[in-house]
C-alpha cells in the first residue's frame, strides 16, 4: 500500500539528514555562507559609492529639489537671463513653510568669457549666498572625508566681499592664474549690453564633479545681481531637505503649496537632472546583476556535484522507503526540503557573517581614489539596506534548490530492484 509522510515528520527527517555527515555539510555551509557575505560586500560597497556621488551631487549642483520658472531646464542653460525669480525672499518664505526644507539657497547663474592675462574660456558664474552656500557645502560622507565643496587653497566667500570670487580649481589652472590674481567675467544683458567685472580670486575650489570644477567660478549674489542691475532676482532656488529620503513626499507639498498661492513654479527633484549618477547607477547595477547570476551558478553547480555525491551514497535508503511504500514524490520533497534548510542555514550564516565584516570594513574606511570623471578621493563604507540583504538571502536559499533538482530526479527514476542492489 502506497504511503508518504506528513509533511512536518518529511521536514524533521530532512533536517537529520542534512547533519548525517557533518563535515560535508559543514563544507557546502562555508561555500554558501562566504559567498553570500562576500556579494553582501560588493553590494554595499557600490550602494556606498553610489549614496556618496548621490549626496555630493545633491550639495554641489541641484540641491534635493529646484524651483524655478517654467522651462528653466530644458532652456536655462542657453539662455538662463530669460528664467528670472524676481520676488525670491517672499518665494524663501513660502517654500520654508514646508518643515522637511532645512535650507532654502538661492543662485542666479550667468553665461560668459573668464580671462586672465592672455587666456579665456567660456564659462558660468554663479552668484551665491556665501553662508547658505558653505553651509549647503559641509555634507560630509563620512567622518573621514572631505567635505563635498571644499576650499583647496585661500578661503571661501564671505558676506562683506563685494569684487571677490573663488575659481573651480580646475578652471584657475587652464588659465594659468593662482589665488590672490586677479579675473575678469565679461557676459551679455538681455538687452543686448556687455557688462562685468574684476575679481579678485580669494579660494580655490574643488567639488567631486571635473566638469563643474573646470568651468564655473562663484562671486556673492549681490555682486551677480548688480551686473544684472536687478535687486534679488535669481533663475533657481534649492531646497535641502532633512533626508534625501523625503524627496518625494516633500516635491508633492511643495507643488500643492505653490498651486494653492496661484503661483507657476517649475518643482524638480534631484533625480531628474543627474544623468551621470543614473548612468552610473546603471552601470554597476548591470555589473551586480552579473556577479549575482555568476555566484548562483557557482553554488548551484557546486551544491549539485557534493549532492549527487551524497545521494549515490544513499540509494539503497530510497530504494528501501520505495519498497516499504513511500511515493517517489516523497522522496523527490525530502530531497528538495533538505536543500532548503541547506539554503536557509548558509544564508542565515552568511547574513550575520556580512553584517559584521560589513561593520569592521566601514569602521576602519577604505581610502578610494576619485571615480571617473572626478576630481576628489574619498573614503568608502559598506552601505547595507535590507533590499540588498534579501536579494543575497532569496539567492542563497534558491541556489541549492536548484542546485538539488536534478540529481533529486535521478534518484527518484530508479527502480526499486536496482536501487535495492545498488553497491
Amino acid at each position: 500500500m502506497m504511503r508518504t509522510f506528513p509533511l512536518m515528520k518529511l521536514a524533521k527527517l530532512a533536517f537529520r539528514n542534512l547533519f548525517r555527515n557533518k563535515r560535508r555539510t559543514g563544507l557546502l555551509l562555508l561555500i554558501l555562507a562566504i559567498g553570500s557575505s562576500s556579494l553582501i560586500i560588493v553590494g554595499g560597497f557600490l550602494d556606498d559609492l553610489m549614496v556618496h556621488m548621490r549626496e555630493d551631487f545633491i550639495h554641489t549642483q541641484n540641491g534635493h529639489i529646484q524651483v524655478s520658472r517654467m522651462g528653466f531646464v530644458e532652456e536655462g542653460v542657453s539662455s538662463p537671463l530669460d528664467f528670472l525669480i524676481d520676488d525670491f525672499p517672499r518665494l524663501s518664505r513660502l517654500l520654508l513653510e514646508e518643515k522637511h526644507v532645512v535650507q532654502v539657497i538661492p543662485r542666479l547663474k550667468l553665461r560668459g568669457i573668464a580671462s586672465a592675462g592672455q587666456s579665456s574660456i567660456a564659462v558660468q558664474l554663479i552668484g551665491v549666498q556665501p553662508s547658505a552656500e558653505a553651509s549647503m557645502g559641509e555634507y560630509r560622507h563620512t567622518k573621514k572625508s572631505n567635505a563635498s565643496f571644499q576650499i583647496m587653497d585661500g578661503r571661501n566667500l564671505n558676506q562683506d566681499d563685494k569684487s571677490a570670487a573663488v575659481v573651480g580649481g580646475a578652471l584657475l589652472k587652464n588659465l594659468f592664474l593662482s589665488v590672490n590674481g586677479s579675473i575678469n567675467f565679461l557676459t551679455v544683458r538681455q538687452a543686448g549690453a556687455l557688462d562685468g567685472g574684476d575679481y579678485s580670486v580669494v579660494g580655490s575650489f574643488q567639488t567631486f564633479m571635473k566638469s563643474f570644477d573646470e568651468r564655473t567660478m562663484m562671486i556673492p549674489l549681490d555682486a551677480a545681481q548688480k551686473i544684472l542691475g536687478k535687486a534679488d532676482a535669481v533663475n533657481s532656488i534649492f531646497l535641502i531637505l532633512d533626508s534625501t529620503d523625503r524627496t518625494d513626499p516633500v516635491l508633492s507639498r511643495i507643488r500643492t503649496l505653490l498651486k494653492e498661492h496661484q503661483l507657476t513654479y517649475e518643482v524638480i527633484p534631484w533625480y531628474q537632472q543627474a544623468d551621470y549618477y543614473h548612468q552610473c547607477r546603471s552601470f554597476l547595477d548591470k555589473i551586480f546583476t552579473s556577479v549575482i547570476l555568476l555566484m548562483m551558478a557557482i553554488f548551484a553547480f557546486t551544491v549539485s556535484n557534493v549532492m549527487t555525491l551524497v545521494l549515490r551514497e544513499r540509494t539503497r535508503e530510497f530504494g528501501t522507503m520505495m519498497a516499504l511504500g513511500n511515493y517517489r514524490v516523497t522522496i523527490f520533497g525530502m530531497i528538495l526540503i533538505e536543500a532548503v534548510f541547506l539554503g536557509a542555514l548558509s544564508a542565515t550564516l552568511g547574513l550575520m557573517t556580512g553584517y559584521l565584516l560589513s561593520q569592521l570594513i566601514s569602521w576602519i574606511g577604505i581610502p578610494m581614489p576619485p571615480p571617473p570623471q572626478g576630481t576628489a578621493g574619498y573614503e568608502a563604507v559598506i552601505a547595507l539596506s535590507w533590499p540588498l540583504l534579501a536579494k543575497v538571502a532569496l539567492l542563497t536559499v534558491l541556489a541549492p534548490i536548484v542546485g538539488a533538482v536534478i540529481p533529486a530526479i535521478q534518484c527518484t527514476r530508479n527502480s526499486i530492484v536496482r536501487a535495492l542492489g545498488y553497491v
